[in-house]
């Protein structure tokens, strides 16, 4: 099942000196967590529907989603049209153990 943690919101890494909240999850046995930039939900496809939290919530009920399949379903949806902002998708599995 997937879940969206409700994170503190402030300036992207490296635009200022300035600290950062810090919180901390505790990650169940065999879990996953899924960080993506918000490049991939503000991805517009050639209507100007965006690719949306939704979709990646969607996307994230599939036991086999890897950050590559992510990033193509992004670029799928928004073909003609290329990505306008940085995309990058990072997944983190916690053994079974």
């Amino acid at each position: 099942m997937a879940k969206i943690f409700d994170l503190p919101n402030g300036m992207p890494l490296g635009m200022m000196e300035q600290g950062f909240e810090e919180v901390e999850y505790l990650l169940a046995p065999g879990s996953s967590l899924l960080i993506y930039s918000d490049g991939l939900a503000e991805a517009a496809n050639s209507d100007g529907e965006e690719f949306g939290v939704e979709r990646i919530r969607d996307a994230c009920s599939s036991k086999s989603l890897t950050p590559e399949l992510l990033m193509e379903g992004v670029r799928s949806f928004s073909l003609p049209c290329p990505l306008n902002d940085d995309a990058t998708a990072l997944s983190i599995e916690r053994d079974k153990i």
